[in-house]
């Protein structure tokens, strides 16, 4: 961390069919309030030495016009090869209702091994629902997980969280959860 980016944390990593890695995190600036939300991109870096050296910095997803942050990377190799990444996107606390604000999820597919990626899927619409970092998995069947937080926290009252899952037989293009 440093004066211009005050955290760096919530990270996901893949390895690369030439076997270098790819590292995404999320990169804060300060902010108001709680370091959680303050406004986040999610960055990535490479590695040919097992993650010794780190270079080709790059921004793979920022706020939209009017969101917080980027939030939450997840990267997956799905047995096709290609290489999913999931994110959420914290949207607006003038829009919540809840203790957090509600946070919309993407999936964006790589057909080129992490040189770039394209929108793929909403998972989830605004809604108070968070995803864990670097917890994409694909089971034997196919099937694509995400475990996900449901905020049932109203303003002024303690926590309240509710654990799901969300769900993909289609290599990400959608999505259900439970």
């Amino acid at each position: 961390a440093d004066d211009k980016y005050v955290r760096h944390s919530e990270g996901s990593a893949v390895e690369l069919k030439d076997g270098r890695l790819l590292l995404v995190w999320t990169e804060f600036t300060r902010g108001e309030g709680d370091s959680d939300f303050f406004p986040a991109r999610l960055v990535a870096k490479t590695s040919k030495d097992g993650g010794k050296n780190w270079g080709d910095y790059r921004v793979l997803a920022k706020p939209e016009k009017g969101e917080i942050s980027a939030f939450s990377p997840n990267v997956l190799r799905l047995k096709d090869g290609r290489i999913l990444f999931v994110y959420m996107r914290y949207t607006s606390f003038a829009k919540s209702k809840n203790k957090y604000p509600p946070a919309i999820t993407v999936a964006m597919i790589s057909e080129d091994d992490g040189k770039s990626f394209t929108r793929l899927a909403t998972i989830l619409t605004e809604q108070p629902i968070t995803v864990c970092s670097h917890s994409l998995k694909q089971l034997a069947s196919g099937r694509i997980l995400i475990p996900l937080n449901r905020d049932l926290s109203k303003k002024g009252e303690p926590d309240h969280w509710e654990a799901g899952i969300a769900y993909s037989y289609d290599l990400g293009k959608t999505w259900k959860q439970s």
